[in-house]
């Protein structure tokens, strides 16, 4: 999404302009989703749990490392909590990351990566449901994803991105089990 949202950005657009449409796209599929779940919830007989249920309507679960908060209501909506936290960072991160040299970008890119590795050895000395929310659910652990995204995306425009020789793109591919 960081790529996306960079090469499709409207450079004189004003933040306040960009998280005003991000809302309208993401809120009313993400709010009909989340009344569909109460209601096949309330249909079945399951427990509907106050906490859970309004941290996940206003996208701040995935926040929450117990089970029943970011795995609550509609399970699939810890992405759109972690593009929420993104989409607040957006605008101000491309400025800086446009700023920037583009080895700097590089090594915010190579920063928030680390912060995703870290939590993957820190999810190892958890119990599985903290592993997974440390290493899939935590917004923070995605930013680095988000970053590289952006600084792809700006390297791309300005002509700065790295060469890759296809025989090393065919080498990352490439599976040693392929018959």
């Amino acid at each position: 999404s960081g790529f996306v949202l960079t090469w499709s950005h409207r450079p004189a657009e004003p933040a306040r302009q960009f998280w005003r449409r991000r809302v309208a796209r993401i809120l009313p599929n993400h709010a009909l989703a989340w009344a569909a779940t109460a209601v096949i919830y309330s249909a079945i007989g399951a427990a509907i749990l106050p906490g859970p249920a309004l941290t996940n309507l206003f996208l701040v679960h995935a926040w929450v490392p117990i089970l029943a908060w970011y795995n609550g209501m509609d399970t699939p909506s810890w992405s759109l909590c972690c593009e929420a936290f993104f989409y607040a960072l957006f605008p101000v991160m491309l400025v800086w990351l446009r700023r920037t040299t583009p080895a700097r970008a590089r090594m915010a890119a190579a920063a928030g990566l680390l912060v995703a590795v870290v939590a993957a050895i820190a999810a190892g000395a958890c119990s599985p449901a903290v592993g997974r929310w440390l290493v899939v659910d935590l917004p923070v652990s995605r930013l680095g994803e988000f970053v590289l995204g952006i600084v792809l995306a700006l390297e791309l425009a300005r002509g700065t991105l790295p060469k890759v020789r296809p025989v090393f793109i065919f080498g990352a591919l490439a599976d040693k089990n392929w018959q």
